[in-house]
């Protein structure tokens, strides 16, 4: 198993799909929930993929982004910021702040 970073959105449009295209067939030949023979199946269908995205919503995230956030921050404070005295601790700062970027960013070029 990787330790890949997923996103819980996209995983979750993902199932919704799914569900939208495994939509039983109605008798007039068209999709969806409006047959009677079949509301039973689409209910099922509906209530797994619902239990389905519950569970990954519940599921914790690898990081917060938050807490990473401000204990880079917290680091960038203590080395006396952007404007240090010292040049390889503002080389630090500056280089932290980099992280910092990256990090609320999502690490994803868009």
């Amino acid at each position: 198993m990787s330790d890949d970073l997923i996103s819980r959105k996209a995983v979750i449009e993902i199932i919704r799909d799914i569900g939208e295209m495994l939509k039983i067939p109605c008798g007039n030949g068209g999709w969806g929930d409006s047959d009677a023979d079949n509301s039973g199946a689409n209910s099922i269908r509906d209530n797994f993929a619902e239990k389905v995205i519950d569970f990954l919503s519940a599921v914790p995230t690898a990081y917060d982004v938050d807490k990473v956030v401000e204990r880079l921050e917290e680091k960038i404070k203590a080395l006396g910021g952007p404007s240090s005295t010292d040049e390889a601790q503002d080389v630090a700062v500056k280089e932290i702040m980099w992280c910092t970027d990256v990090v609320k960013g999502g690490g994803v070029d868009e």
